[in-house]
């Protein structure tokens, strides 16, 4: 996903570049031209608007406009939503379906971050084809029940989305150090004998892993060591219903048949559905307690949340220790593992 920057509206030429983006066909019915937006906020100063021109933080492009009040003081009149709400947001037609939408609402709740009393930030819009609610819904705002101007009212959680956006932040930096290790392959046989090490002292015969991908540790060649060493071993990877979306786990051995899931990730075809005993669970980054950082799609919380305490398997989280996080946020969803093992042993 690209990275933006909200850059204050300044100069008169900053303004006619931004009177150059243009809406998509058919979505003039829920925004306005973009000569209407700086109108609305010349008329309107008791909404405190604050307007942005949105530029991709790589190449420094125009890509977009968005503007909020910024701050309303109490008391706030019926005819306005505040103290924050978000009053435009366009991505030129050029850049939509790129991801520069959730960008810019990310940059947008970073700023947020440094503005007193802002835990929620509304927004609303119209309702039909066409409409920015269900990219809305699936930001992370919520249906206040509440109609102004003909428009339903939506409310995001500030905090809850800057924890979001503060491990998409970390995600992308460390996976973008873990593919550029300079010293990738001496890690990578440090963390092997370290698994080799921890797996002695345990008594699971029934382990679940995963098949690496994105410059994860590659723990099987270590697993088919531990499976031909006794009898009565398994070893057992992830498989996605496609339907669904829900993870089980089913019998892997060395050479056993495999078939690539709607992500192009190998998983077995059409063996033994089987309950570990222990999950190997991969991760981007770990914090204290046991907090894992993964690549935020949630399978392993869901699987783990939905079984009974008793009956979930042990987790060890795999990481190499470039990973650690002494501050990161822990969402009510996420699941702590039993431990973490990197190149430099168990951690804690």
């Amino acid at each position: 996903m690209p990275t933006v920057e909200l850059r204050d509206i300044v100069t008169e030429a900053d303004r006619e570049a931004v009177l150059g983006l243009r809406r998509a066909p058919g979505q003039e019915r829920y925004l306005g031209s973009m000569a209407s937006h700086f109108e609305d906020a010349d008329d309107e100063p008791r909404a405190r608007p604050h307007p942005w021109a949105v530029h991709d933080a790589t190449t420094g492009e125009l890509v977009g406009f968005a503007m909020i009040s910024d701050g309303i003081p109490e008391p706030i009149d019926d005819d306005l939503v505040g103290p924050y709400y978000l009053w435009r947001l366009l991505i030129d037609e050029r850049f939509q379906g790129r991801g520069y939408g959730q960008a810019t609402l990310d940059a947008v709740v970073r700023y947020l971050g440094s503005r007193p009393g802002a835990d929620v930030l509304f927004t609303s819009c119209g309702d039909g084809e066409g409409s920015p609610k269900g990219f809305y819904l699936r930001y992370g705002f919520r249906e206040t029940g509440v109609v102004k101007w003909d428009e339903e009212v939506f409310a995001l959680d500030v905090g809850a989305r800057m924890a979001t956006v503060q491990k998409s932040a970390f995600r992308r930096r460390l996976m973008a150090e873990r593919r550029s290790m300079p010293d990738r392959e001496e890690r990578v046989e440090r963390l092997g004998e370290a698994l080799r090490l921890w797996l002695a002292g345990r008594a699971e015969t029934l382990i679940g892993a995963y098949w690496p991908i994105r410059g994860e540790f590659d723990p099987l060649p270590v697993l088919g060591e531990w499976l031909a060493r006794e009898r009565g071993r398994g070893v057992a990877l992830p498989v996605i219903d496609p339907v669904t979306d829900a993870m089980t786990f089913h019998a892997w051995w060395p050479g056993c048949p495999m078939v690539s899931d709607r992500y192009g990730i190998p998983m077995p075809d059409g063996t033994e559905r089987v309950a570990p005993q222990l999950l190997l669970v991969p991760c981007v980054g770990f914090g204290p307690g046991g907090v894992r950082l993964g690549y935020g799609g949630g399978y392993y919380d869901r699987t783990l949340g939905a079984m009974a305490a008793a009956d979930r398997p042990a987790t060890l989280g795999i990481a190499f220790a470039h990973g650690w996080l002494p501050t990161v946020a822990v969402l009510p969803h996420d699941i702590a593992l039993d431990g973490i093992l990197t190149e430099d042993g168990p951690v804690g």
